[in-house]
């Protein structure tokens, strides 16, 4: 009789981006339903476009480095996170947060400015969360599946393992082109749109 196999989690690409837009749809949802309870509604979404458009005042080298230092230390974590068992709720996590934050943003922007705030909250977002979302998704399924051993050792030939390494560092340089993005090309983006959608 063969002997049954424990069941688990396959933490493929695939389960972190249900896990994305599973988390959006939650954000959107929790948006919507707490949206007359959150004080100072009115201003929330305001204040943020304000202070992600007062960038501008800084050096564009300047701002680079902020960005870096704060998305780039939350990367550290999570691949130190990777060799230790913290990385898959780490990698979950990570995930689920950066879905209900889009979520967020984008329904927040439309319950506060209407048709228009379709165009801000785009512009909040764009062009690095094209970098963002795709490289958190590999990297995180990657990260999560060194933590937990999900993966047999003996289950992997080499080429499966040299494909896993350049997902990984594929995903790793698309995550750096989401910061250069954030900080030299978004903040032209966000002025662009606040100078023609009058939400001020």
């Amino acid at each position: 009789m063969r002997e049954k196999k424990p069941f688990s989690w396959e933490l493929t690409p695939g389960f972190f981006l249900i896990l994305f837009w599973t988390a959006f749809g939650a954000g959107a949802l929790g948006i919507n339903i707490f949206w007359e309870a959150i004080p100072g509604q009115g201003n929330l979404l305001g204040m943020f476009i304000l202070f992600q458009s007062a960038r501008r005042e800084l050096a564009q080298a300047e701002y680079f480095f902020y960005v870096l230092r704060h998305h780039g230390s939350w990367l550290f974590i999570c691949l130190l996170a990777g060799f230790s068992p913290w990385g898959v709720p780490v990698a979950v996590f990570s995930t689920a947060a950066l879905g209900i934050l889009v979520g967020v943003i984008l329904n927040l922007s439309i319950l506060q400015f209407g048709i228009l705030g379709i165009f801000c909250g785009a512009a909040l977002l764009f062009p690095q969360f094209l970098c963002y979302i795709p490289s958190v998704i590999f990297l995180m399924s990657i990260l999560a599946q060194r933590s937990g051993r999900f993966v047999k050792k003996d289950g992997r030939n080499k080429k499966d393992s040299l494909l896993r390494q350049k997902m990984f560092w594929g995903s790793l340089c698309l995550y750096l082109g989401g910061m250069i993005l954030e900080s030299f090309v978004n903040p032209f983006v966000l002025d662009f749109v606040l100078s023609h959608v009058k939400i001020f």
